[in-house]
């Protein structure tokens, strides 16, 4: 949107999804304390991200899916796994935070994300 002088969108966008977040933290804090607060995150952000895109996608007529499916199924997976994790087991922040940072790579994995390859090389190549 910025290289299109649409900044006033980019702002809206990100400016609902913050009063969004605000909102639906006061709602879900108060039910599921800090799960609540990483679904209202999830939600505007979500929001926030496809927003834009959308407008985007108006302007250049890109396809988004293309490159954006794959991830967004990642972290939607990622995020039922730490809710079930939290909710049912009732698994420690740390649990969670582990759990999330294998699932989330794993499940790019399996979708056959183009990006690992790519990060894999930059990797190689710098010697990490």
């Amino acid at each position: 949107l910025m290289a299109h002088n649409q900044q006033i969108k980019a702002v809206k966008y990100r400016l609902g999804s913050a009063v969004l977040n605000i909102f639906l933290n006061y709602w879900l804090i108060n039910k599921w304390a800090g799960v609540g607060a990483a679904i209202a995150t999830l939600l505007s952000e979500t929001i926030g991200t496809i927003g834009p895109a959308w407008e985007t996608w108006k302007i250049e007529k890109i396809r988004i899916w293309k490159n954006l499916w794959r991830p967004l199924t990642a972290a939607t997976v990622m995020a039922v796994i730490i809710i079930l994790f939290k909710l049912i087991i009732g698994a420690s922040s740390l649990t969670t935070m582990i759990v999330g940072i294998v699932i989330y790579p794993l499940v790019l994995f399996l979708l056959k994300e183009p990006i690992l390859k790519e990060t894999l090389k930059i990797a190689k190549a710098v010697k990490i």
